[in-house]
């Protein structure tokens, strides 16, 4: 189902044969069927979630989740802690590649050799949200009615 709904949003490339092994199925954000995680309004939801480097201009570089603990772990909490993990300036502190590859600004390891880009320089995008309070409700937004 959720195959299908990434598809009729535009989310899906829809030339798979150019697509190289190892790549994303996504299309990138610049296709404009994404919308942005903000804190007020779509940061308070739940679900899958996309950064992307957008001076890199590339596909998106990862891909997570945030849900459970009663509502309360929503993608803006889940972007801050993201934030608070970047900010790590020891290589042996920092548990991910993610945080190697994108450290913050200020504060983050300064290996240029290791580092791809900077977090505070990533998009925080919706793959699929949704609220608790209503449910599938927030999977019809905008779009004709299918998520964004």
């Amino acid at each position: 189902m959720c195959d299908a709904l990434a598809t009729l949003a535009g989310h899906v490339k829809i030339d798979t044969s150019t697509i190289s092994s190892g790549a994303s199925l996504l299309r990138g954000p610049i296709c404009g069927a994404f919308q942005t995680v903000d804190e007020g309004d779509n940061g308070s939801l739940m679900g899958a979630y996309l950064h992307h480097d957008p001076i890199a201009l590339e596909d998106f570089i990862r891909s997570g989740s945030a849900a459970n603990n009663n509502g309360q772990h929503d993608f803006a909490r889940r972007n801050i802690e993201h934030c608070k993990a970047s900010n790590n300036d020891t290589l042996a502190d920092i548990k991910s590649r993610f945080y190697i590859r994108y450290p913050s600004k200020v504060g983050g390891h300064e290996d240029k050799d290791l580092r791809w880009g900077h977090f505070d320089d990533l998009i925080h995008y919706v793959a699929l949200g949704f609220s608790l309070s209503n449910g599938v409700d927030n999977l019809e937004r905008e779009k004709d009615g299918v998520f964004v």
